[in-house]
């Protein structure tokens, strides 16, 4: 962040920026990446073609799972979680009412109890979290910002 140019030593906010843009970007939330395997159907050539055929097929497994790693940045809010929460929430809420219709109607009013109460749990975390990792991804890229390097080590 210090510049020597001059023979002294002062701050760029450029280099402050670009710090503070990393350390906000570098933040992922459990991204739920996942590849399918690699089916070869000739497994008899050369070195250079299975090579080049593992590269490929991880390659474009990886573009295809890229907007779930985009989804997990921090500085987002993590809306792939958000979804993941809600789509949760959103389950309980109709399967624990129809679980409990089945059986008898104290049951199902256990169950709408349940369900209703998942959905809210859910909706509130998945708010709530999203809300706080902006934040804190916000206070991170601030704090570099300050280019105070004590502060930053703390």
């Amino acid at each position: 962040l210090a510049s020597s140019e001059g023979g002294g030593l002062s701050y760029n906010p450029m280099f402050g920026a670009m710090k503070a843009l990393g350390v906000v970007v570098t933040s992922i939330d459990k991204a739920p990446i996942e590849l399918n395997a690699l089916v070869l159907e000739r497994p008899f050539a050369t070195s250079q073609e299975l090579v080049s055929s593992i590269r490929k097929h991880y390659k474009t497994q990886l573009l295809h799972q890229l907007y779930k790693l985009i989804g997990a940045f921090e500085f987002l809010g993590n809306p792939v979680g958000l979804v993941n929460n809600l789509g949760t929430g959103v389950h309980d809420f109709f399967y624990e009412p129809a679980q409990g219709i089945t059986k008898s109607p104290g049951e199902f009013a256990k169950g709408v109890s349940k369900g209703s109460m998942s959905l809210l749990r859910n909706i509130n975390y998945g708010v709530f979290n999203g809300v706080s990792k902006i934040t804190g991804s916000m206070s991170k890229g601030l704090v570099q910002l300050t280019g105070d390097d004590a502060y930053i080590k703390k």
